[in-house]
Parts: structure tokens; sequence; C-alpha cells
């Protein structure tokens, strides 16, 4: 009995030695380095290498010091990547520190142009490529120029333009909706909306509920007629448009007027930006240069804990064909789209996040096999979704 416990104890010594194996990350750190606490690596890509190396002898632990680290593409994590369920591999932050994952570069180098609004040449940096459609400021959205500016008081629903008028158009019968018999790709404004100062419209967009509020569609100008004060749209909206339809009109220079506002010159390269107060050194403008974040592809047993992840143009965190992945205790805002996303997965999981200022929902679940019935068994759980839904403002929970 005696050895019997003593070779138990052995092989519970062996496992935990085999546990024991950390990775380390720090804003600071170098790729060059070991990777240990005291030399941490920079990048999470650099540590998913070495997990690599790692996770033959036991469960490897990513610990991710305070900071913010930059992304220009998604960590990407595959079959290559899995643990297993005895030894799964973990991404996690370092004690009570508050790692920052950001699918965005930082806008440095802002001079007065105008009044309080700024502008920063981008010529020469890693952004100068990249058309941008969202810009963040000390962890919050900012709002794209426009005309009616947002109500801070009210900003999901005040400050409107209203379609004073339409023209018939044929009805297609293709769905009850469709016999809304008016134009979808033209109306008529009122007097205030179409200005002289209207220069360049090329990139402008309007945002809009057409027919009912049942959708939300944001769509190119194709031109303007300010004498009739018509705006023909690029492409068609999902209805026919009625008198009375909400709208308000973006991305328009002229109509950089109020703080909290940007507007990009793709042409020029040019960022201009009235910030909500003056910035200072610890001031942190971001603009996104990738669509997530985090992208798991076939990977299992593999958790991501305890970051927050923010500032990307599309889904934050994708997991496809992946097996007990788990996304926990984790910030999720400032995203393009949705914040987690699930497809074609099982026994996967989102607990414990604060989801917020989405593009479109908090987390969607596509799971399962619907012709064999086969369960998919994920699961969204204790999430406190909140304030989504900025750029899809119909249909998404």
């Amino acid at each position: 009995m005696k050895w019997l416990t003593l070779v138990l104890l052995l092989v519970a010594l062996s496992v935990a030695q085999a546990a024991e194996q950390a990775v380390y990350v720090a804003p600071p750190g170098n790729d060059a380095n070991p990777g240990t606490l005291a030399k941490p690596f920079a990048t999470l890509a650099r540590a998913r290498d070495e997990v690599r190396k790692l996770k033959a002898g036991g469960a490897v632990t990513v610990y991710v010091r305070g900071g913010i680290l930059e992304t220009a593409a998604p960590l990407s994590l595959g079959p290559e990547d899995s643990g297993t369920v005895a030894r799964p591999v973990v991404y996690r932050a370092y004690r009570d520190e508050k790692p920052v994952l950001v699918g965005a570069r930082q806008v440095t180098g802002f001079k007065p142009w105008q009044g309080e609004i700024l502008q920063c040449d981008l010529k020469g940096t890693p952004l100068e490529n990249v058309t941008f459609r969202q810009l963040f400021c000390d962890g919050k959205r900012m709002e794209m120029a426009r005309y009616p500016n947002v109500d801070p008081g009210d900003p999901h629903f005040g400050q409107w333009a209203y379609v004073l008028a339409t023209d018939a158009a044929a009805a297609t019968n293709r769905s009850v909706s469709d016999n809304i018999a008016k134009a979808k790709d033209h109306f008529t404004a009122t007097d205030d909306v179409i200005k002289p100062t209207w220069a360049d419209i090329q990139d402008a967009q309007v945002c809009i509920h057409p027919a009912y509020g049942w959708a939300w569609n944001i769509v190119g100008i194709k031109s303007v007629d300010a004498e009739k004060h018509v705006i023909n749209l690029a492409s068609n909206v999902s209805y026919g448009l009625m008198i009375g339809d909400r709208y308000f009109v973006r991305n328009l220079l002229a109509e950089l007027d109020a703080p909290g506002e940007w507007y990009l010159d793709k042409r020029t390269k040019v960022l201009y930006f009235w910030p909500p107060a003056p910035l200072t050194k610890q001031s942190v403008v971001l603009a996104p240069v990738t669509g997530s974040i985090i992208a798991l592809e076939g990977a299992a047993n593999v958790t991501v804990r305890g970051f927050t992840i923010e500032a990307c143009d599309r889904d934050a965190i994708t997991l496809k064909n992946c097996e007990r992945c788990s996304i926990a205790q984790s910030t999720i805002r400032n995203c393009g789209a949705w914040a987690v996303t699930m497809t074609g997965s099982r026994k996967c999981s989102a607990v414990g996040n604060d989801i917020t200022a989405t593009g479109s929902g908090g987390i969607s679940i596509n799971c399962g096999d619907r012709k064999t019935l086969e369960r998919g068994d994920c699961v969204a759980d204790n999430n406190y979704i909140h304030h989504i839904a900025v750029f899809q403002r119909t249909y998404n929970t």
C-alpha cells in the first residue's frame, strides 16, 4: 500500500510539473526573448509558436501582462494549437493586470487645423493605405462627421433628418414589403440638409430607416441636386422610401462641426478629428487595421480569459469548427460586427463576458447540424450585453 501511495504521489508530482509550463507576453517585450516572466515576448503570435513546442509536455498557459497590445492581423489558432481535456492551452491575463488586445494602430502626431479641429497626416505611417470606418479615443467610439449631429442626451433616437417627399415606382410584387410602390434610390430632403459646402460627396453616406423602420441601411450617395433638394443613392435601400423616414448623412468634412466627430480624406491621407476633450500624453487614439482579433478554426481545448478585446472592423473573436473552446471573463467592445461568433463548433462557450459597443450583435451561435440533428452544445452564459448594434440597428441581439 505504501509503494502504491508513493507511485501515485510521483505521478501526481509529474503531472503537476508538466502543468506548470508558462509563457509570458508583455507590451514592452521582445520576440527575441525566451518568453519568461523576466524576459517576455512582445506578441501573442510569437507566444503561440512557442506553445506549439511546449504543449507536448503538458498544459501550457500564456500569461499576458497589462498594457496595450496592438495587432495588425488576427491571432490565428488552428488544430496545431489545440490542447487536450487534461492538458488545455490557456491564454489569460497575468494576475490582476489588465491587458488590452487591439486590432488597431495608435494615431499620433495631430496638429491644429481649424478651431478645435486637429489634423494628422497619415502618409508614411502604418495607416497610410488603411480606409478605416471607425475611430476610438480613450476607449470610446467617435462619431463620423454627420448631419444632423448626435444628441448626447439621446444618442440612439435623437437628431434625425426626415424624408420630405418620394417618387412613385412600380411595385415588384415579390413580397408584401415591396408593395410599397415608392422609389428606393432617391428622395427629396428638407431644405436644411444639402449645403453649398458639400464640395466632395463621393464618400458620403446616407444612414436610413426605410419604410416603417423595418430595416437599417447605410448606402453611398451617388449625387445631389441642391436646387431640387434631391439625394440620389448609389444603391437601393431595402424598401420603398416613405415621407418621414428617418436618416442622417455622414462622412463629409463639411459636417465636422462637433466634439467627437472625425473625417478621413482617403485621397490626401489626412485624418481630421475634433477630440471630445483636449488630447494629452495619456490619450490613446486608435484606428482599426484588422477584421478580427482572435480567430480559432479547428482548434480544441483552448481558453481565452481575462482580456479587454477591442477596436477591429468585423467580429472580434471567431470560433469555426472548434471543440471545447471558451471565451471567458473578458471585456469585448468597439468591434465592427459581432463580439463572438461560433459556427460549426461543439461544446464551446462564451461565459462571463462584458460585451458593448458592437457594430452588430453580441454573441452569434450557429452550431449543430440541422440535417443530422447532431447537437452543437455551445453555450452563451452570464454575459452582460449592452449598447450594441451601432452599424446594424435592426435584428441584432
